[in-house]
């Protein structure tokens, strides 16, 4: 079991990165205490995958991430994967699988995204998922949130031969007509609002 500080904000319950991950298998909570002005990344195996040409291979996880924070905390940010919190190299997941539960006890949340498998991918070359499968129990509130089955905002990559299960429940904090809040089955958006990336479902 994990509970974060507000020094550290990339958490993940095996490693916070990695270049490869193999034939492993996690479980366990990680419970974040969010402060104000913090983005959180946060993932069953690791909180992100920033190293290039990473692999993640026949690794399983089973993992609850709770969300604290006071009532006057403004948290920033959170990325929240079953396996990785945030991507941001070219890489692949193969013969992945997450059981995946968020509990957002009433944070203050301002940008969120939460996948089964991957919360959020920045990366501008290609990212592989294929052959996975996660399980979901997702309940998150934001003035922006991204939610999916598999992944949340999924920015260039190709998810292949890849299924969801389980329930989301995403929610918008409505302080200011810009409010919202974006689900799917599989991923919530492939590309970018505005941008000209591009990835397959």
């Amino acid at each position: 079991e994990i509970t974060t500080n507000s020094a550290k904000t990339v958490h993940g319950l095996l490693i916070n990165d990695a270049k490869v991950i193999s034939n492993c298998k996690v479980s366990g909570k990680i419970t974040v205490n969010g402060t104000t002005s913090r983005t959180y990344k946060v993932g069953g195996l690791c909180g992100e995958l920033s190293i290039k040409d990473f692999e993640i291979s026949n690794c399983r996880s089973n993992v609850t991430v709770e969300l604290l924070a006071s009532e006057t905390s403004e948290v920033s940010g959170l990325t929240v994967g079953g396996l990785v919190g945030e991507i941001s190299s070219v890489g692949s997941i193969k013969n992945g699988s997450a059981y995946f539960r968020l509990m957002d006890d009433g944070v203050n949340l301002y940008r969120s995204s939460a996948g089964g498998l991957i919360g959020y991918s920045v990366c501008y070359d290609k990212v592989s998922v294929s052959q996975s499968s996660a399980a979901v129990d997702i309940n998150l509130t934001a003035i922006h949130c991204l939610t999916g089955g598999i992944a949340a905002m999924s920015k260039n990559i190709d998810i292949v031969n890849c299924y969801a299960t389980g329930a989301i429940t995403a929610s918008g904090r409505n302080i200011n007509p810009q409010s919202q809040c974006m689900s799917g089955g599989i991923a919530a958006g492939i590309g970018e609002i505005g941008g000209d990336q591009t990835g397959n479902i």
